[in-house]
């Protein structure tokens, strides 16, 4: 007998994640070269730590920070095997609906590399180029409306 149901769909979502799970995410994809506490920062304990998971896999994570500046968008890593499939933007979405409830600023340091990605979605660079672990980074911030829809 042959299955004849459709191939199975895998669903994208978002919630929180397990903060062991995202640093071993972020150690393997960000800072593999590094001891597996490179990848930790200041203020994880207090952070929002959000997954994208595909059909239950965590495939891509970001931490969001507190600060007086607005919120901040630290350590968005996905595995690489789903980098190039939208995920990270739809993640980067997600965020800017989260920060778009309460804040007025979302920012963050960003790869030179990642830029575009940035900018498509309205970020713009500001302040100096910064240099760290090797890799070259700037400053990107939005400014967004507290309570706006970004959807």
């Amino acid at each position: 007998m042959t299955d004849t149901a459709a191939p199975r769909t895998e669903t994208l979502t978002f919630a929180e994640a397990d903060f062991t799970e995202v640093l071993n995410m972020r150690h393997a994809v960000m800072w593999p070269e590094h001891p597996r506490d490179f990848s930790r920062v200041e203020g994880d304990a207090t952070a929002l730590h959000l997954g994208a998971f595909l059909g239950g896999k965590l495939v891509s994570v970001v931490s969001l920070y507190e600060s007086e500046n607005g919120l901040r968008l630290r350590k968005f890593a996905t595995l690489p095997e789903f980098q190039g499939r939208g995920i990270g933007s739809l993640m980067l979405q997600k965020v800017i609906e989260i920060a778009a409830k309460d804040h007025n600023r979302i920012w963050l340091g960003a790869r030179l590399d990642a830029i575009t990605l940035y900018k498509r979605f309205g970020f713009h660079e500001f302040g100096q180029r910064y240099e760290k672990g090797g890799r070259r980074f700037c400053f990107m911030e939005r400014a967004l409306d507290e309570g706006q829809d970004v959807s």
